[in-house]
């Protein structure tokens, strides 16, 4: 049995394309049945998260949903989740700012239809899965300021 991971979620699309929004509901909903929980949304994103994982099902979901609603701008960024416990009791447990901010980060920055996973997530999923190995291509990202991201490209289809 693996150890369980929290992923965490970012889906980006294309708000000025009216199928965009549409897009990232079904989107949305697909990892909502898949066991994800949403945590923020917006006209052009959606952030989840999939706390305690014993399957990689969210990469294979996003990989499906970017590429039969690639044309309506879906990416996805997704990291691995630090767990914040609630300082209320009762409370929902919640991914930390961080986590979240970098899952993000990766969305925007993903090729339309791209999915792009954190480098210490494909790192993670390379030594607990060695089956995903082709499938997760390092890449490097350049931003408009000038700072690069490390990351994995996660290819369905590559074997």
């Amino acid at each position: 049995m693996q150890a369980p991971i929290n992923f965490v979620i970012s889906v980006h699309a294309d708000a000025a394309r009216e199928d965009g929004a549409i897009a990232l509901g079904l989107a949305t909903e697909r990892l909502r049945a898949g066991g994800a929980d949403l945590i923020e949304a917006s006209d052009d994103e959606a952030t989840l998260v999939r706390f305690d994982a014993l399957d990689h099902d969210v990469l294979w979901s996003a990989a499906e949903l970017a590429r039969e609603h690639g044309r309506a701008g879906l990416r996805f960024g997704i990291a691995s989740g630090v767990k914040e416990r609630p300082a209320v009791p009762g409370a929902r447990t919640r991914a930390s700012e961080r986590s979240v901010a970098q899952a993000r980060g990766l969305a925007r920055s993903a090729d339309r239809a791209g999915v792009l996973v954190s480098s210490q997530l494909g790192s993670l999923l390379i030594v607990s899965d060695p089956s995903l190995t082709p499938r997760l291509r390092a890449t490097r990202l350049f931003h408009a300021d000038g700072g690069t991201l490390q990351a994995y490209r996660f290819e369905a289809g590559a074997a």
